[in-house]
C-alpha cells in the first residue's frame, strides 16, 4: 500500500517543481509586499469579501517575500497534508491505524485522481480558499476526538484552544464552510444535550462557528463580492437556486462515479471493510442510524454550493467549489460502503486466512490498477514524459529573466506548453484582461505586452 501511495503521489509532487504563480497569485501578494500584513487583510475585508482567514493566508504567502521556491513547496505540502488528514479522520472513526491507512490510500487515489480541477492544487490562491479549510476540517475532527478522550488538565485546555482556532480559521475561508461549521457543531451540541455530556465544549465551539459566520457575512467587502447583485428574497428565487444547486451537484457526481477508478476503489473499500473491525463504540450514530445520518450528510454535501447560486447565478459558480463537494462525497461514499458491509454477515469470512491473504495481495494490486485509470494521474505522467512540464518551466524561466531585467516596457512571449500545474490566469492579448497590471506592479515594470499585440512599444 505504501508503494501504491508513493506511485500515485510522485508525478504530482514532481510537477510541483514546475509550478509557477498565475496572475491572481501576484495580485494577492502586492498589498502585503508594499504596505504590510495588516494593510492587506484590512483592504480585502473592507473592500472585497469577508473571508478573513483567506486574507490572512494571502498576506503571508511565499510571494509576499518573493519566494518562488516557497510557492512550489506550498503546493507540495497540500498534496502531502491531504492524505495525512484522511488518515487522521479514518483513524478517529475506526480506532485502528492499520485499517485507517489501508482506507487512506484508495481514498487519496479516487479523490485527487478524479476531481475536475486538479490544477487547483497548484493554484495557490484557490488552494488557500478551498483546499486549506478542507484539510483543516479533517484535522479538526481528529483533534476534537482526542479532546473528549481527556477528562481534564492542561492538555484538554490546549486541545480545546486549538479547536477554537481551527473553527475560526475554517469558517473564515469560504462561504460553504462558513455555513457548514455551525451546522456541524450544532448537531454535536444537540447530541451533547441529549447525552448530557461535554455540553460546555460543544456550546463554545458552536458559538465560535457562529461568530466566524457573523464576521464573514457582515464584512463591508461582502457588498462588493458575495452579494454584489440585488437578490429578490422571495420563496421562488430561493427554491430555484436550491434546485439548480442540487441538479448540478448530482450531475457532477454522476460524472465522477462513471469513472473506472471510482468502482475499483469501491471494491477495495468492501474488501478492507470485510477484514476490519466495526466502528468504535463512541460512534453511536453511525452504528445505530447509518442510513438516516448518511442521507442527511449527502444532502448537505449536494447543497454546499447553494450560497454561490443564491447570491450570484449558476454561470458564475466556479468549478473549484465542486472540488470541495468531490472531497466530501468521496469520504461519504467510503463511510457508506463501510456501513453497508457492517450489516452483511461476513463475520466468518472476515476472520478467515483466505480473506486476509486477499487483503494483503489483491488490495494493493487493485489500488495500482485504479491509479492507471485515474485521469489526473495519467495526465500528470504524460506532462512529464512528453516534456510539456519541462517546456513550460523553460518558458516561465525565460519570462522571469525578462521581467527581472527591468525596463520601462517588457514584451513577453506567449505560453505554448500547458501542463496540469498551469493555473490558467495569465497576461492577456492587447492588455484586455487587467492581469497585466498585476505583473507590472509585482515586478515593478511600467507596461507588459504579449508578442503579437496590435500595439507594441518601439
Amino acid at each position: 500500500m505504501v508503494v501504491a501511495l508513493l506511485t500515485f503521489l510522485t508525478p504530482f509532487l514532481i510537477l510541483c517543481c514546475y509550478n509557477y504563480p498565475g496572475a491572481e497569485d501576484y495580485a494577492e501578494s502586492i498589498i502585503a509586499r508594499q504596505f504590510g500584513f495588516w494593510a492587506h487583510v484590512k483592504d480585502l475585508y473592507l473592500t472585497f469579501d469577508g473571508r478573513y482567514f483567506a486574507a490572512v493566508q494571502y498576506a503571508t504567502n511565499p510571494l509576499v517575500y518573493k519566494s518562488f521556491v516557497g510557492y512550489k513547496l506550498f503546493s507540495a505540502i497540500i498534496f502531502i497534508l491531504l492524505p495525512i488528514g484522511f488518515f487522521l479522520l479514518l483513524r478517529t472513526l475506526l480506532q485502528s491505524s492499520r485499517t485507517a491507512f489501508w482506507f487512506t490510500v484508495p481514498l487519496t487515489i479516487v479523490t485527487i485522481g478524479t476531481i475536475p480541477g486538479i490544477f487547483e492544487f497548484y493554484y495557490m490562491v484557490s488552494s488557500m480558499v478551498y483546499l486549506t479549510p478542507t484539510i483543516l476540517s479533517l484535522f479538526l475532527i481528529a483533534i476534537l476526538h482526542q479532546l473528549f478522550l481527556i477528562n481534564q488538565g492542561f492538555k484538554r485546555l490546549l486541545l480545546l484552544s486549538i479547536c477554537v482556532v481551527l473553527t475560526l480559521a475554517i469558517s473564515g475561508s469560504n462561504e460553504m464552510y462558513t455555513g457548514l461549521i455551525p451546522l456541524f457543531f450544532g448537531f454535536l451540541l444537540i447530541n451533547g444535550l441529549r447525552n448530557r455530556s461535554d455540553i460546555g465544549e460543544y456550546m463554545l465551539l458552536f458559538f465560535t462557528g457562529l461568530c466566524g459566520a457573523f464576521m464573514v457575512i457582515t464584512a463591508p467587502g461582502v457588498d462588493d463580492h458575495f452579494l454584489n447583485k440585488p437578490i429578490p428574497l422571495d420563496f421562488g428565487y430561493v427554491l430555484d437556486a436550491g434546485l439548480k444547486t442540487l441538479v448540478t451537484s448530482i450531475r457532477m457526481i454522476g460524472v465522477w462515479i462513471s469513472k473506472p477508478t471510482f468502482w475499483i476503489v469501491t471494491a477495495v473499500y468492501f474488501i478492507i471493510s470485510m477484514r476490519s473491525g466495526s466502528f468504535s463504540q463512541n460512534q453511536k450514530w453511525l452504528r445505530e442510524y447509518p442510513m438516516l445520518l448518511l442521507s442527511c450528510i449527502l444532502l448537505i454535501i449536494l447543497m454546499l454550493p447553494f450560497p454561490y447560486y443564491f447570491s450570484l447565478n449558476e454561470d458564475d459558480t466556479p468549478g473549484r467549489i465542486y472540488n470541495v463537494v468531490s472531497f466530501l462525497f468521496n469520504i461519504w461514499w467510503l463511510i457508506s460502503v463501510f456501513s453497508i458491509s457492517e450489516r452483511i454477515s461476513f463475520l466468518k469470512t472476515a476472520n478467515s486466512k483466505k480473506l486476509r491473504f486477499i487483503g494483503a495481495i489483491v488490495v494493493p494490486l487493485l489500488c495500482l490498477a485504479s491509479i492507471l485509470f485515474a485521469q489526473n494521474w495519467t495526465q500528470a505522467v504524460k506532462d512529464i514524459a512528453d516534456g510539456t512540464a519541462q517546456g513550460y518551466d523553460k518558458e516561465m524561466r525565460h519570462r522571469l529573466d525578462l521581467l527581472n531585467a527591468g525596463g520601462a516596457s517588457v514584451i513577453l512571449p506567449p505560453i505554448a506548453n500547458y501542463p496540469i500545474c498551469y493555473s490558467g490566469f495569465d497576461i492577456g492579448q492587447n492588455r484586455v484582461t487587467g492581469w497585466n497590471e498585476c505583473y507590472e506592479v509585482f515586478f515593478d515594470v511600467r507596461q507588459i505586452y504579449l508578442e503579437g499585440d496590435d500595439i507594441l512599444p518601439n
